[in-house]
Order: C-alpha cells, then sequence, then structure tokens
C-alpha cells in the first residue's frame, strides 16, 4: 500500500509526529493473516480504520472503553469466540487492537 495514497485521504495536522508514526508504521507493517490479507490494498477500507483509530483517540477512557465492551460483547459467538470485523469485513486482533487504540 502506497502512503502516498493515504496521505491523499487523512489530514494528519491535529495530530502529533508519534501518532502519525504509529499509523505509517501499521499501513507497512500491515498484517498479512488470513483474514486480513485481502484488506491490504484496500484504500477506502485503510482509511475508514485510521480515521476510526483517530476519532476513538479522542475519547475519554470511559467512552472508550465502553465502545469496546459493547464491540466484544456483540462479537461473540455461540463457542464463546469472537469475530473481529470492522465495516463488514474480518480482521485479526491485532488490526483491532490498532484500531481501537489500545
Amino acid at each position: 500500500m502506497s502512503l502516498n495514497n493515504m496521505n491523499e485521504f487523512l489530514d494528519y495536522s491535529e495530530y502529533d509526529l508519534l501518532e502519525k508514526q504509529k499509523i505509517e508504521n501499521f499501513l507497512n507493517n500491515f498484517c498479512d493473516c488470513s483474514k486480513c490479507a485481502g484488506h491490504k490494498n484496500d484504500i477506502i477500507f485503510l482509511k475508514d480504520l485510521i480515521e476510526h483509530r483517530l476519532c476513538i483517540q479522542d475519547m475519554d477512557e470511559k467512552s472508550k472503553d465502553l465502545i469496546i465492551v459493547t464491540y466484544l460483547s456483540c462479537a461473540l459467538n455461540m463457542n464463546n469466540k469472537c469475530n473481529f470485523i470492522f465495516k463488514n469485513k474480518k480482521i485479526c486482533k491485532n488490526v483491532f487492537i490498532f484500531v481501537q487504540h489500545w
């Protein structure tokens, strides 16, 4: 995935350089697991992931916790296994953790 393409969509000016570095590292080393490999070149999907992360970053801890607990309670299936989904696409736990700004 080209960072130049992603930079066209995102405005980092509001965020510190450390956060920009974390995002760029995430995009450059995007997960290749079976759940995430198909999303690696989906610029719109990756843009949505990053925008979600940036929105979560601005929330207070109680609001973040409420969103994450609600999401996880909905994601559990009958076998008590968690299916991580973002925008109706499966993702792995590592991508979920990054997106939720944990």
